[in-house]
């Protein structure tokens, strides 16, 4: 009876807890990735209060505390500066990342109950405690700026640029430069006055930090790259190129590639989409003019780091598969290219490429990855 008493209290008392935790409004709250470290406090406050080391042990007790507090310390300033190509599938989000500040360009695709912004760019800001200033905005199709409305609630005080001629945007037409975290942008394209919409009026433009740089291209088409190619290429030779239009063959012409003399490509695409892309006329284009080739079908986040002192830099992704399931073997994690299976190990290459500016390239093939068997 006792027993039987106290199964009901303990039943009726989570009765009581869940009623008011129903009862809450359904939220989620975006931290970054120092607060992870915090999750160890509980259990190392447990374990000193248990051993009396306090009292024991003062300093050892003393160190863990500023230990788990060293990721919330002031980040110093660095000479290195990033550019993320997010995984938002059908669409483009490029995040531009100087000493804990961001500049976004294009914010990803949105539908009926949200967007790419609520989904994934807002958390993963937080989640690298960055702090977005400005948004640039390459044209006016959904996929690119379907997360817009929902970063300006999040951060009001954004600034924008397009060449839409909306309200409150600032211009981004060709010949238009500004600097930001000390890198230099420029724009290519359109022409300030160019009545064209839609692919061919996205803003081109260049990030540069003087001895690198990234030329993000939005979904501009093979007409409105001859027409910038004939006046301006001498401007446009840059590190890494963002590839036009998903990788669509109605852009990426061979005289864009030539001209832009670039080291590595990014593509920005849903797997398994309607249209193919990114087209694989356009992959065996840029990788025949010597360009390293990456997309997020394939390799997810593709994530690049510039460092000026280094003059080099470094392009890595990772993106999480199931392989091998006809034999009943599946990888927990992979990244890059299998390049064959061997002894119940399946070999891949290591996705993390490093390029220097002379253009020598060095991955590894074959490094074993163990497998474990499925349920």
């Amino acid at each position: 009876m006792v027993e039987e008493g106290l199964w009901a209290l303990a039943d009726a008392s989570l009765d009581v807890l869940f009623r008011a935790l129903k009862s809450l409004p359904v939220g989620w709250i975006n931290i970054d990735y120092r607060w992870q470290y915090l999750s160890l406090a509980p259990w190392l406050t447990l374990m000193a209060w248990r051993l009396n080391a306090w009292r024991t042990y003062p300093v050892i007790c003393l160190s863990g505390v500023l230990l788990l507090s060293w990721p919330f310390w002031r980040t110093p300033r660095t000479e290195a500066w990033q550019v993320h190509m997010l995984d938002v599938g059908q669409g483009l989000a490029m995040v531009i990342a100087h000493n804990g500040k961001a500049i976004l360009y294009d914010t990803g695709r949105a539908w009926p109950d949200g967007d790419s912004a609520q989904q994934l760019i807002i958390p993963w800001l937080r989640w690298h405690n960055l702090e977005p200033e400005g948004i640039i905005l390459s044209h006016e199709h959904l996929d690119h700026r379907g997360g817009l409305s929902s970063l300006q609630k999040t951060w009001p005080s954004l600034w924008i640029r397009s060449p839409l001629g909306w309200k409150g945007h600032l211009p981004c037409f060709r010949a238009e430069q500004w600097t930001w975290q000390g890198l230099s942008f420029s724009a290519h394209w359109p022409i300030k006055g160019n009545r064209e919409k839609g692919n061919n009026h996205s803003c081109v433009v260049k990030v540069d930090d003087g001895k690198q740089s990234i030329l993000l291209t939005g979904d501009i088409e093979s007409p409105a790259e001859q027409k910038m190619l004939s006046r301006y290429w001498r401007h446009l030779q840059a590190t890494i190129i963002q590839v036009p239009h998903h990788g669509s063959n109605t852009s990426s012409s061979l005289a864009l590639i030539q001209r832009v003399e670039g080291l590595a490509a990014l593509a920005s695409a849903s797997r398994y989409n309607a249209w193919r892309l990114p087209s694989w006329k356009v992959k065996q284009r840029y990788q025949q003019q010597g360009y390293q080739w990456l997309d997020t079908p394939h390799q997810g986040q593709i994530s690049v780091d510039f460092s000026r002192k280094a003059g080099a830099y470094e392009v890595y992704g990772s993106k999480f598969y199931l392989v091998g399931i006809i034999s009943g073997l599946a990888c927990q994690r992979i990244t890059g290219r299998i390049c064959g299976y061997f002894n119940k190990c399946w070999f891949f290459e290591c996705i993390t490429i490093k390029i220097s500016l002379r253009g020598r390239r060095s991955a590894d093939c074959g490094l074993p990855l163990r497998l474990s068997k499925l349920g």
